[in-house]
């Protein structure tokens, strides 16, 4: 399933940048730090535990004049969860390693114009999320335990420094994270990257 995915967004971004005038192409890669907020009668959230991400933003209609552009992407995360388990008279605790890929669908626009060194953009918009899996843990989650699909908002800060590009942003879970229990994921996440005309 996971090919399938991959590939059905891969055909889709291709599909659009081919039909535009002009598309700058951003990989990036970064951390992230999330936390998710539980109401699981079995297992509750403790702190805050960073990740890895790594992915490629496409900037649609950036053609060096224009202030405004359409930003869709496709990125791999594996964040991290501390899970308590005190349901049992023993205290099981671990870190999660949660593994997905997100499809961010966002809009963006220049605060300072185009035709310098340095360009600061503001971006925002939702963040599909499809779940690729669960790494073994103390508490015997797995990927079941997840939703398979999660729907998020997003908003940003960026910088270009002449071919290099640093992003800020953060995401709301809007969606249930568990598949039984109530949660979302608070994410935060921070990466480097170089944009290509």
């Amino acid at each position: 399933m996971k090919k399938y995915i991959l590939f059905f967004v891969s055909l889709s971004v291709i599909a659009v940048s081919t039909t535009v005038a002009q598309v700058r192409v951003n990989p990036k890669i970064g951390l992230n730090a999330s936390s998710l907020t539980t109401e699981n009668a079995e297992w509750e959230e403790d702190g805050v535990r960073t990740g890895v991400n790594l992915g490629v933003d496409f900037r649609i209609g950036d053609d060096g004049e224009s202030w405004f552009f359409f930003q869709p992407g496709i990125h791999y995360y594996s964040i991290g969860a501390q899970l308590i388990n005190d349901a049992n008279a023993e205290r099981v605790d671990d870190v999660v390693a949660i593994n997905s890929l997100k499809v961010p669908l966002n809009g963006g626009f220049y605060l300072t114009g185009t035709d310098g060194i340095l360009a600061v953009r503001l971006n925002g918009g939702v963040v599909p999320t499809f779940m690729l899996g669960v790494e073994d843990n103390d508490l015997g989650l797995d990927r079941d335990d997840f939703r398979s699909f999660n729907l998020g908002l997003n908003a940003g800060i960026g910088i270009d420094l002449f071919f290099a590009t640093l992003d800020i942003g953060y995401e709301w879970g809007l969606t249930e994270f568990f598949e039984a229990g109530e949660g979302q994921n608070r994410m935060f996440a921070v990466s480097l990257g170089v944009v290509l005309p």
